[in-house]
């Protein structure tokens, strides 16, 4: 960089200069994490030399890259405009590995928002645009495992996709998509990568063994290579995945380290992990501290628009609250029917299901159970597929005892 200043000011130097700061930006996001605060220069000045050579492909990297630290710094409106902005250069240049990282930028970011139909379809487009098969482009030779990884996350997301809209078979189809393309990659980085996603798929597919499972070769994946941030949410998974077990106060160290880690990196914790901290605190019968996280979740989410969580958040202040005092019982009802209501708004027929459980479950205990029967059986008998999926078992099992 700084030989580079005795060149003349012209585009071929301006071109060294952003591939050098491309590199940087690499290294920083690796050992430094995804929202370090030193990749805000290296960013601004890359986008400062794009404006100036006016190269599609050459910007292509730095708008990755933007849009990745402002994603997992949570800040959900300008990372929508970074993947609009990478999106409409996309379609202009009708460049389909662009194409497929612009897709699948805003595919993600929605997901975040709880736009679930809107996030499918991108992400589903993202896929369809571009096959590993494909030679890639010049542009993008340095960076060979860029198009692996962007495919990989867009099967990894139709799986929290699919997952919430109710079609669990599916996920699971993309979930094993995902471990392939890993499988079949060269670059080392991938895997750990998806490792992670796996262990948060088997998570939310309740199968903690197995999450647990990818969650620690993830840890030592991502410590050996140093990805921080990867690390730290590695961590986090294996931390929920001892809570989902019930080794209720090993999961709560767990996840604390991994939020400590994540805040570390630069950024926020995403509200899943306040979530799964809150849940553990509840089950490890300190329904305060749990009020307490779930309170932060809140903000968090009413700060960043992050809204795919809103409804887990309610759901679990509601669990909270019972635990701590059964005469919470109205306060109760009304967390679990905001919850569903934001479900419903976000399509999120999973998590419907799972808080008309809680909800039935309750009013059952309230002397009104024909209510409680009508509500879970008119969303229990909306699905077609994952009847032995952790949540529809649990719901049938409720049912047929409120049906006795």
């Amino acid at each position: 960089m700084e030989l580079l200043k005795h060149l003349p000011d012209d585009a071929e130097r301006a071109r060294q200069e952003l591939s050098m700061q491309s590199v940087l930006g690499r290294s920083l996001l690796n050992v430094k994490g995804w929202a370090a605060p030193e990749l805000e220069p290296v960013y601004t000045r890359a986008r400062e030399l794009c404006a100036q050579i006016r190269d599609p492909a050459l910007a292509f990297i730095t708008l990755y890259s933007q849009w990745l630290t402002r994603f997992w710094k949570l800040e959900l409106d300008k990372a929508l405009e970074l993947a609009d902005e990478l999106l409409a250069a996309a379609e202009e240049a009708k460049d389909p590995a662009m194409l497929l990282v612009g897709n699948e930028e805003r595919g993600v970011t929605l997901f975040e928002f709880g736009e679930l139909g809107p996030a499918t379809q991108h992400l589903e487009k993202a896929l369809a645009v571009f096959d590993l098969r494909q030679s890639l482009p010049s542009y993008l030779k340095v960076r060979a495992g860029l198009v692996e990884v962007v495919r990989m996350n867009s099967l990894s997301f139709l799986y929290f996709c699919m997952w919430e809209l109710g079609y669990p078979d599916r996920a699971w189809t993309r979930s094993r998509e995902m471990l392939e393309v890993a499988q079949r990659s060269s670059v080392p980085h991938i895997l750990a990568i998806a490792y992670l996603y796996a262990a948060l798929h088997n998570l939310t597919g309740g199968n903690p063994t197995a999450a647990q499972k990818y969650a620690e070769e993830a840890m030592v994946r991502t410590e050996e290579m140093g990805l921080v941030s990867l690390s730290a949410f590695a961590t986090s998974a294996n931390g929920a995945a001892l809570i989902a077990q019930g080794r209720y106060e090993e999961g709560i160290a767990g996840m604390r380290e991994g939020i400590s880690a994540i805040r570390a990196s630069g950024a926020p914790p995403p509200a899943w992990t306040l979530f799964y901290l809150a849940f553990g605190f509840g089950k490890a019968g300190r329904p305060q501290e749990g009020l307490e996280v779930v309170e932060e979740g809140l903000a968090s989410v009413a700060k960043t628009g992050e809204q795919l969580a809103s409804p887990w958040l309610h759901h679990v202040k509601g669990e909270l609250l019972l635990a701590q005092n059964p005469s919470n019982a109205a306060e109760v009802e009304l967390c679990f029917r905001t919850a569903i209501e934001i479900a419903r708004g976000q399509s999120a027929r999973m998590t419907e299901l799972r808080v008309t459980t809680s909800l039935a479950r309750l009013l059952a205990t309230q002397g009104r159970r024909d209510e409680a029967r009508a509500m879970l059986a008119d969303i229990y008998g909306w699905f077609n597929e994952g009847f032995d999926s952790t949540d529809l078992k649990d719901a049938k099992a409720l049912l047929d005892e409120l049906n006795a």
